[in-house]
């Protein structure tokens, strides 16, 4: 090991011990926060209440009650949804209505009555669009994003909006215009980000199916950190319009919105309502998968000096999946080191100097937030802006002063899709850690970005990836994996999935159950 990476390791040991300090002296745990859940309907997938409602054994008013009345319990511990919508109750009687006299105009709808909630950077109309910026907090929606309109199509039934940090670049769903939202394993840990209002209330049966957006890692995140499964699309087969920030062309690839939620058999459900006509772009979404057939390869850790060390019970978890795999499909799997990937958060880095100035969203596109007066408001409490955003835009703008190096990593990014491409095949997958360990306390996520590496390199090549809940830790927590595939093979990974929650339990609920 060089002697540079030494200095760097000792250094990142340094962060990961004041973080460890700060957060536990500022934040205590508090675990088993979360009322217990009574209504059976809460525990329902999206599926099964689909067909319940076609079947008329469950009304879906009733289920939209439910899951409003949930939000009303939980939102008030995890500060999840900064708006609920009472106008589903409304639609959710016209579902009912239809099928007790026109059963057949709506009872072939996949989601029929089921409720799910949006992020808020995700336009529903008349409700709050606002991506965490105080200078929008009074702004709503005029019309409804694709991937809504879509969702709708099929059945399903907005029913809130949910927290995110400011303009969704953060690790902690934190923001000055709505608050942060807690983590319902433990209140005092974050429920990551950006999609972090979505894991958090999924993961607490306030919702059972919700919109998330990915271009570093916004929808894995928040799923491994709350111990639900979040699936990041191969782009272009969701469409992006009516999601802000707008994402500029030439880093479009790299973003797209996805589906998460509490269980492994609801996500192809959900991506296919929201793909829409574009579903097509996906020729295999509906073909089985041989399991048997499978080529594994896994990582256990980066290899970046930069990233904190990943703990041994995640290693554990990842090489039991690894093991069922080998014992019962008699699949090979092989340890592989590729070492580009170590290099996956500074190549992130690179292309989203392509991105619009995050000072000008800062701004709401109105002109330019001066990142240097607004540290000095920031150091007497007057801005409104969080620490997250304006170091974020400070790093975009220093990155953006070195153009060779840009060019050079950007290079790199082409150089590790291919490798990955033609390791992975048709028939491959790729397991990797989604973050080196939950036990991230309020306030220190800025202290751990480095390790988004994790997530980002699959928005750099563009693969999809599924990320799945493997238990708890110890101190129950969730643990997880990423399951990733070659472009077009995402019905690889959400099979896999299903494997996943069938053998190792999926999510796992951080609150008492008492059936009815």
């Amino acid at each position: 090991m060089s002697v540079l990476n030494c200095f760097v390791k000792l250094f990142c040991k340094l962060l990961d011990i004041i973080a460890f300090v700060y957060g536990n002296l500022r934040f205590p745990s508090r675990k088993n926060q979360l009322p217990a859940v009574e209504n059976n309907v809460l525990l329902m997938s999206a599926v099964e209440i689909a067909q319940k409602i076609k079947e008329r054994k469950l009304k879906a008013v009733d289920v939209v009650k439910a899951y409003l009345k949930r939000i009303e319990q939980v939102n008030p511990i995890i500060n999840a949804v900064i708006k609920s919508r009472e106008e589903a109750i409304r639609e959710a009687e016209q579902i009912d209505e239809k099928l007790e006299h026109d059963w057949e105009s709506v009872g072939h709808l996949p989601l029929l009555g089921v409720p799910f909630t949006a992020k808020d950077t995700v336009s529903v109309e008349g409700m709050p669009l606002c991506a965490g910026l105080v200078s929008r907090k009074e702004e709503v929606a005029s019309e409804d994003a694709s991937v809504v309109t879509n969702l709708r199509r099929a059945g399903a039934i907005p029913i809130a909006i949910t927290n995110v940090p400011e303009l969704t670049r953060c690790l902690d769903a934190s923001n000055c215009a709505f608050g942060r939202t807690n983590n319902p394993y433990d209140l005092s840990l974050t429920c990551g980000g950006s999609s972090g209002g979505e894991g958090a209330i999924l993961s607490s049966a306030g919702s059972i199916i919700g919109v998330g957006t990915d271009i570093g890692g916004s929808i894995r995140l928040p799923a491994y950190f709350c111990g639900v499964f979040g699936h990041k699309i191969t782009s272009g087969v969701v469409s992006n319009n009516g999601i802000i920030p707008t994402i500029e062309a030439e880093i479009a690839p790299m973003f797209t919105a996805g589906p998460m939620s509490r269980y492994a058999s609801d996500l192809k459900l959900m991506l296919k309502a929201m793909a829409g006509d574009q579903i097509e772009r996906l020729p295999k979404i509906d073909s089985a998968v041989d399991l048997s057939k499978l080529r594994i390869f896994y990582m256990l850790e980066s290899g970046s000096p930069w990233s904190s060390p990943v703990p041994v019970q995640n290693k554990e978890a990842i090489l039991k999946v690894v093991s069922h795999f080998e014992q019962t499909y008699k699949v090979k799997c092989t340890k592989v080191d590729v070492k580009k990937v170590s290099d996956a958060l500074s190549m992130w880095t690179a292309a989203m100097t392509k991105e619009t100035p995050m000072s000008v969203f800062m701004a709401n596109n109105q002109g330019e937030v001066n990142l240097f007066l607004e540290v000095i408001r920031k150091l007497f409490g007057r801005s409104s802006h969080t620490i997250a955003a304006i170091a974020w835009a400070i790093d975009q703008k220093i990155y953006s002063l070195f153009p060779n190096q840009v060019e050079s990593k950007l290079r790199e990014i082409k150089q590790l899709k291919q490798e990955l491409n033609e390791l992975l095949g048709n028939d491959g997958i790729f397991l990797y850690p989604c973050f080196p360990d939950i036990n991230v306390k309020h306030d220190t996520s800025i202290l751990f970005w480095r390790n988004i590496g994790y997530t980002t390199v699959f928005n750099i090549t563009n693969l999809p990836v599924t990320q799945c809940p493997l238990g708890l830790n110890k101190n129950g927590l969730p643990l997880g994996v990423q399951v990733a595939a070659n472009e077009l093979n995402d019905h690889i990974t959400l099979a896999v999935a299903q494997e996943i929650e069938k053998v190792f339990g999926g999510w796992i609920p951080p609150f008492p159950i008492k059936r009815d």
